[in-house]
Order: structure tokens, then sequence, then C-alpha cells
């Protein structure tokens, strides 16, 4: 049989392997807003976990799921992780020493010591909000 004759011939008799495939997609979307809402409402990622399990899931799959969405809520939960902070500090840092003012030490290091306390500042009211 030729590819010709082979991409024209008709699908075998027991079906498609595509027909096997479970779409799981509800049960995972559930599981993963019922995550949320217990994320949000303080509950610790260990304990959504077990109860995961219990309700029958894969401890493996319960655990990645859980993972993902308390990464997806970081925001919503108020978390700043280092990379927030580098980011916002490395974006502060060079925004404070570029520019005209570089022709110009004096201007260009009054402006880096602004710059630096305005991070400070910064970084101070991340630190107290974790309190």
């Amino acid at each position: 049989m030729t590819q010709h004759d082979h991409a024209n011939s008709p699908p075998d008799q027991a079906g498609s392997p595509f027909d096997q495939i479970i779409n799981d997609d509800g049960a995972i979307d559930a599981a993963a807003e019922w995550s949320r809402e217990q994320l949000l409402a303080g509950r610790v990622a260990e304990e959504i976990v077990g109860d995961l399990v219990a309700q029958g899931w894969d401890e493996d799959e319960a655990s990645g799921l859980v993972e993902e969405v308390r990464k997806l809520t970081r925001d919503e939960r108020g978390v700043v992780t280092r990379d927030t902070v580098a980011a916002i500090a490395n974006r502060e840092y060079r925004r404070g020493s570029g520019g005209w003012s570089v022709g110009f030490p004096t201007i260009a290091a009054a402006r880096r010591l602004f710059h630096a306390m305005a991070s400070l500042r910064w970084l101070r009211h991340f630190g107290s909000r974790r309190r």
C-alpha cells in the first residue's frame, strides 16, 4: 500500500485511539477552584493535599495541583517573593543610575542616593507587612 493509498483508506473499525481519551478537565477544574478557595481562606497547602487524597486523588497529582494553585494565588494572598523584590530593586537601581545625569557625576551621585533611600523605604514597607 502506498502512502497515497494509506491516506485515502477508511479508519480502522475498532475506532480511533482518540475515542479512548478520557476528559477529566472538569474534575481538575473543580479541584483547582476548591483548592483556590481553601488557600484564600487561610488553610495550609498540606491540609488541602490531605483532603484531596482523602477524596481519592493520587498524592502526586494532588500536591502538584495545589502547588500550581498556590503559585497562582500569591498576589491575592499578599505573598511577596524574593523574585518580586529583586525585580523591583533592579528596576529602581537601573532607573536611578541612567539617563542624562550620568555626564554630571555630582548630580548622578545625588540621584542614586535618592533612589537608594526610596528603595530602602520600599523594602521596609514590605518588611513591616510580614510582621
